[in-house]
């Protein structure tokens, strides 16, 4: 009761001899049915997902446009395989071995896109309902001698992409993490240290709308610095170009045949009175764009901001906001 994991149990018994030490091939279904959680069109999902131990993480996505339908994701001729399963936005339908036998013993981890019969007929086409993946773990496993049994043990996990449900030695707690640096994408590390912030705000007003308020003045803050220096510099930039404007104005129309000697005149004046465009001013601009990705991922990915309201209107802050939406229906 309230827990997210289940074992799952496999085991041989040899009752005569002519099935002892005999090869032995099973499929175990880790997931199937995982259907599309959020509305976002930067996000596609569901996504099949494995990977060996010590490997980066394998991602498949459904192509509804192309035809291919089932494919290999991981197998154990490179190391032994450390998960494999589905997820979507905020969910995950994981399965791991738990003991030696079943890591050896799980050859391949396979994928299969599964037909959507009522959403072809309601969508009157086929082309577009694969919508569905089944994830397959084969196992290679040699039967026991006669009067003996063996057995292969899998841990599953199939609840929120979220630690918080967990026990801090969980071994599913690193599983879970891989997954998520895979969301987060390439600002990963800014992007969790923004959701741990944005946790401890929670936990301090009790709202995740008045939480990300906070967290976002807090950014702007922290980077207002920045902005100044940049508004500072191009501000006197601006105003030695203006008051150099009638040079520059001069020496185009003395050398508006020569573009070379144009150029040089144009650069001269400009060493002389100090006009140069500042050095470095685009740099704050590229300083905060890892801080605002990192902000944006962790926004989108967060299992935190499911379905939890701030006012009004506002019912679900993982969705896009629908108060235009209902205003152009209105009208």
């Amino acid at each position: 009761p309230d827990q997210f994991q289940l074992r799952v149990e496999v085991e041989l018994q040899s009752a005569s001899s002519a099935v002892a030490s005999k090869r032995a091939t099973l499929g175990l279904i880790t997931s199937a049915g995982m259907r599309a959680e959020g509305r976002d069109s930067f996000y596609q999902e569901p996504r099949a997902v494995s990977a060996n131990r010590g490997d980066d993480l394998v991602e498949h996505l459904l192509d509804t446009d192309g035809d291919l339908r089932r494919g290999l994701l991981a197998s154990n001729k490179r190391s032994e395989i450390g998960f494999l399963g589905t997820h979507n936005k905020y969910f995950t339908m994981l399965s791991r071995p738990s003991n030696d036998l079943a890591r050896a013993t799980l050859a391949e981890a396979k994928w299969m896109a599964l037909f959507d019969l009522q959403w072809a007929l309601e969508s009157n086409g086929a082309k577009d309902s694969f919508r569905d993946f089944m994830v397959e773990g084969v196992l290679a496993l040699t039967t026991p001698s006669q009067g003996a049994s063996s057995s292969v043990e899998f841990e599953c996990y199939y609840g929120p992409k979220s630690e918080r449900w967990l026990d801090q030695d969980d071994p599913f707690i690193p599983v879970l993490q891989q997954v998520q640096q895979e969301d987060l994408g390439f600002f990963a590390t800014i992007a969790k240290v923004i959701l741990g912030f944005l946790d401890f705000l929670h936990g301090v007003v009790g709202n995740w709308g008045v939480a990300i308020i906070i967290l976002t003045l807090c950014v702007r803050s922290l980077l207002f610095p920045l902005n100044r220096r940049l508004q500072t510099s191009m501000a006197r930039h601006a105003t030695k170009m203006k008051r150099d404007q009638p040079k520059i104005d001069a020496i185009k129309k003395k050398y508006e045949n020569d573009p070379k000697r144009l150029r040089q005149e144009q650069a001269r004046i400009f060493q002389e009175e100090g006009a140069m465009p500042p050095i470095g001013g685009c740099l704050p601009v590229f300083l905060q764009i890892p801080v605002f990705f990192g902000l944006f991922s962790a926004l989108r990915v967060s299992f935190d901001l499911r379905q939890e309201p701030f006012f009004g209107w506002i019912k679900d802050l993982s969705q896009p906001d629908q108060l235009m939406r209902k205003i152009g229906r209105a009208h």
